[in-house]
């Protein structure tokens, strides 16, 4: 059986693992990440979707009208992933990350409820299922060690780690299987 503190370990990797890919997935040139990617509502649902993705590069900007710099008019692109939009913004020449690394790992963080903001385990469970069976098992040998039913002090996962929160020294590429 495994220590707390190899337990702890496992979670601080598995943590920075799901925040590196977080980060990766917010940096990667896709529509959703496109400064100039704008949604449009559908009348009516089809196929089972009430919008749609399309490019708005050259709203506002001082061109002929319906055309961009080119000559074609770009501003009726769609831009979907669901519709070949990913390979589309790889090749845009117009494509702007609307992302900063910075931005995207205070996301994660709120996400997870390490800040200010405490997130539920539902909403964790649903997203990060492994994270909190590392938390279940945590919180099961607490209760076993000081023989009560209370789960450690706070309410979010930072409770498991108390105020050391730094992130581990080095984190294997292989899932922590074994």
């Amino acid at each position: 059986m495994r220590t707390d503190g190899q337990i702890r370990h496992k979670l601080k990797q598995l943590i920075f693992r799901h925040r590196k890919k977080f980060v990766e997935m917010g940096l990667a040139q896709r529509p959703q990440n496109c400064k100039h990617n704008g949604v449009v509502r559908l009348p009516i649902h089809t196929g089972n979707r009430a919008t749609i993705h399309v490019c708005t590069w050259g709203v506002g900007h001082v061109v002929e009208p319906g055309k961009d710099h080119d000559g074609e008019n770009w501003n009726n692109r769609v831009c979907d992933s669901s519709m070949g939009g990913d390979e589309q913004a790889q090749e845009c020449p117009y494509y702007e990350g609307c992302h900063s690394p910075e931005s995207l790992k205070a996301e994660f963080t709120r996400k997870l409820g390490l800040g200010d903001d405490q997130t539920s385990s539902g909403q964790l469970a649903q997203e990060y299922p492994d994270l909190i069976a590392l938390m279940w098992v945590l919180g099961t040998a607490a209760k076993k060690k000081n023989g009560d039913n209370s789960m450690p002090e706070g309410n979010g996962i930072l409770a498991f780690f108390g105020s050391d929160t730094e992130e581990p020294d080095e984190v294997p590429d292989e899932p922590l299987l074994e």
